[in-house]
């Protein structure tokens, strides 16, 4: 039980990780797209 509760708990932290790339990805691709748009 105690296993699956920290494989639980990896697998949490290593989705908000990846979420965090996403965003991260996401933000800097909006900002080339608009300073494109400005420049």
């Amino acid at each position: 039980m105690f296993g699956y509760f920290y494989f639980v708990k990896w697998r949490y932290s290593f989705a908000f990780v990846d979420f965090l790339l996403v965003r991260l990805t996401t933000s800097t691709i909006a900002e080339g797209k608009y300073k494109k748009n400005f420049y």
